[in-house]
């Protein structure tokens, strides 16, 4: 992610759609915390078409001793 550019009052950046879906997931999961700022970034995101990451199907949980 970089600034693309600022003038005071706005700022652009430019990142990726995977950094930016997972911004998206982390303001969304934290709203709480960020308050109207979040959620206004969040709306943003979504308005320029970015979406959470999916849900995996399946998470596999196993255990893996510690090698000797």
């Amino acid at each position: 992610m970089n600034i693309e550019r600022e003038d005071g009052k706005n700022v652009v950046i430019n990142a990726s759609e995977g950094t930016a879906s997972d911004l998206l997931a982390g303001l969304e999961a934290h709203r709480e915390e960020f308050g109207e700022l979040g959620a206004q970034l969040a709306r943003m995101l979504r308005d320029a078409g970015i979406h959470p990451p999916a849900e995996p199907d399946h998470v596999r949980y196993e255990y893996m001793p510690p090698a000797h």
